[in-house]
């Protein structure tokens, strides 16, 4: 019998809630209309902490069946196509399989066509190639929409091969961490172009990373990539390294090639070329109604319609016109109780929402929407104003002195280890300043938090090797310093009786 890990709560009290600015949010009329996925369980066409979705042009759903380590197929109508993924057969084998019928929850594994925590799923334009972020083996995998394995890129993922980056299609294993160019560190969102080009984005490295169809290395871009460079938005080819910051989390990619990615740690969406120049930025502080917290996911249809899923303070998802332009936000309501871990479009003018927490993912239909503001023509030029004397300028007051961390965040105790899966971090409010929002990481990877009573931020520890934790929490102020403070963990040992 396979051991699961229990799942851990980590509680963040607060007494503080981000207020969105501008105008009042616009609800969208979005409809639900199904639902995927049976669960929790593991059987054929059951979801276990579904994290990631994608739709095919035929309509076909891929999922991201986390708890289960495996990819999930439906049809255009719903119905359970296959899954894949290491051992997902009942009276099967051990290595890599694809299931159709009598299935079960994979296993973690490294040969071709294994994952060990995959994070990404997304399909190309054409429909003939699956990709897939595999975290654990630091590496991208392709497989066929029949999940037939094809190919697996990374830093030395070929059995025998160098310590380079390395394309392997046979025999496989898992890769290694670096930061050069084609290496990959906490792969997690990905995305393909219309040119048939793979973007991943990198938490650990703070950038996007650019792939040919087939694996080849084309460049990376971010903030500070190029080893050689300054400190600003670069893109490498040859002597790369992590990015300076970007927290770089969804990824999509619009019908003229523009690259999209949502960054939670910046609070905003950033614009890239296809070839890795910076663009600008939209739904950052201040853009009123359409102003995001921690935008998780994101994706574009063919018409340049935007989905932007926001995992902090309420659980929305905001809709973009072409441009973008914002036109309404939708919020999923109390069924999801940890938010929409992902968004994708349908190719029916639809929406499909991956609901961890339901282990299901929720296809809504879109509302036809306001459309966008109509053109109200320029009032007549009023008189010049006549001139007033420059104000003088007054100096602001210094900032008091940054807290310690230890007046604001409370963590457990520093015990070299916890029999307890379940513990609290508590946020205080020393005198004199406020908090404004606050982020917990584990093991690297991004917690949502919520808002209310009391900020909340659920963990799923199942899947994570070797019972060693990092946790780290950062609260931001309302004058935008921030307080960090980390502590590590193990899981003791059971006591024998």
């Amino acid at each position: 019998m396979r051991r699961r890990m229990p799942r851990v709560t980590i509680t963040a009290l607060c007494a503080v809630m981000l207020a969105l600015t501008g105008a009042g949010i616009a609800s969208a009329a979005f409809t639900e209309t199904g639902t995927l996925g049976t669960g929790p369980g593991s059987g054929a066409g059951q979801l276990d902490g579904p994290i990631n979705v994608d739709v095919g042009p035929d309509g076909s759903v891929y999922v991201v069946d986390s708890v289960n380590q495996r990819i999930v197929k439906f049809g255009p109508g719903g119905a359970f196509e296959r899954t894949w993924g290491k051992d997902v057969t009942v009276g099967g084998g051990t290595g890599f399989e694809v299931c159709t019928t009598v299935c079960k929850a994979g296993v973690g594994g490294s040969a071709a066509g294994e994952t060990q925590g995959v994070e990404g799923v997304a399909v190309s334009p054409d429909g003939l190639a699956v990709y897939v972020t595999d975290d654990g083996n630091r590496r991208v995998s392709q497989h066929a929409p029949d999940g037939t394995f094809v190919r697996a890129w990374g830093r030395d993922v070929t059995p025998g091969g160098g310590t380079e980056f390395e394309i392997c299609t046979a025999s496989c294993k898992a890769g290694i961490d670096g930061e050069e160019g084609g290496d990959l560190r906490r792969p997690s969102g990905i995305a393909v172009a219309p040119s048939g080009d793979v973007y991943v984005t990198e938490t650990i490295n703070d950038r996007i990373s650019q792939f040919t169809a087939t694996g080849d290395f084309v460049r990376v871009f971010g903030r500070d990539v190029d080893s050689g460079g300054g400190s600003g938005f670069e893109t490498c080819t040859t002597t790369c390294q992590g990015g300076a910051t970007g927290d770089p989390a969804g990824v999509t990619v619009t019908g003229a090639g523009e690259v999209y990615v949502a960054s939670p740690g910046e609070d905003y969406v950033i614009r890239f070329s296809a070839e890795g120049a910076f663009l600008g930025t939209f739904a950052g502080e201040g853009s009123g109604a359409a102003t995001i917290t921690n935008p998780e996911s994101i994706d574009v249809n063919a018409a340049g319609e935007v989905l932007v899923t926001q995992s902090a303070d309420s659980f929305l998802i905001f809709r973009f016109l072409a441009g973008p332009t914002f036109l309404e936000t939708f919020s999923t309501g109390p069924t999801f109780n940890d938010g929409a871990t992902d968004v994708a479009f349908g190719n029916d003018d639809g929406a499909y929402v991956a609901n961890r927490s339901k282990d299901r993912v929720v296809r809504y239909a879109l509302s036809a929407g306001p459309g966008p503001p109509p053109v109200v023509p320029p009032p007549a030029p009023a008189p010049p104003p006549a001139p007033v004397p420059a104000p003088v300028p007054v100096k602001p007051p210094p900032l008091a002195a940054l807290p310690k961390a230890a007046a604001v965040i409370v963590l457990p105790s520093a015990r070299k280890c916890v029999s307890r899966r379940n513990f609290r971090i508590r946020l205080k409010q020393p005198k004199g300043f406020k908090l404004k929002s606050a982020t917990v990481n584990l093991n690297g990877r991004r917690v949502a938090t919520r808002s209310g009573k009391r900020v909340t931020a659920p963990v799923d520890l199942r899947g994570l090797p070797k019972g060693r934790f990092t946790v780290k929490i950062a609260v931001t102020l309302t004058d935008g310093r921030k307080v960090t403070n980390t502590r590590k963990y193990r899981t003791c040992a059971p006591k024998r009786r």
